[in-house]
């Protein structure tokens, strides 16, 4: 039952005009980041900037900008192969979609939303 209603595009909150994402490489030092950028609303100098390790995952939609690491730009996590490492303790370096969401939704303001997010 709740996996019919979370199939319900009527049930899904629209994309917010205006909200705009991209991301840009930096290199320095020989470490390349991927800078995952998100404006906010009323304030079109005012940017998010997270920066990560390798680009995000699902969360550029339509013609936004997305970064294109070469395999020499990618970097191999230093804490890899210590005793106790788990691959979850390196998603915490990439934007995932539930993350644009979150930030989108705690941003930019919809008339529909609940009372909780106004």
């Amino acid at each position: 039952m709740a996996y019919q209603q979370y199939m319900q595009k009527e049930r899904h909150r629209p994309p917010s005009k205006g909200f705009q994402c991209r991301e840009d490489i930096e290199k320095e030092d020989h470490l390349t980041s991927v800078i995952f950028k998100c404006n906010l609303p009323h304030q079109q100098q005012h940017v998010l900037e997270f920066n990560c390790r390798e680009p995000s995952c699902g969360a550029l939609e339509g013609e936004e900008e997305g970064a294109v690491l070469s395999e020499d730009d990618y970097a191999v996590d230093p804490n890899f192969f210590d005793e106790g490492y788990s691959m979850a303790g390196s998603t915490g370096f990439k934007v995932w979609t539930g993350s644009r969401l979150l930030i989108e939704a705690l941003t930019w303001p919809q008339d529909t939303d609940c009372d909780r997010l106004k």
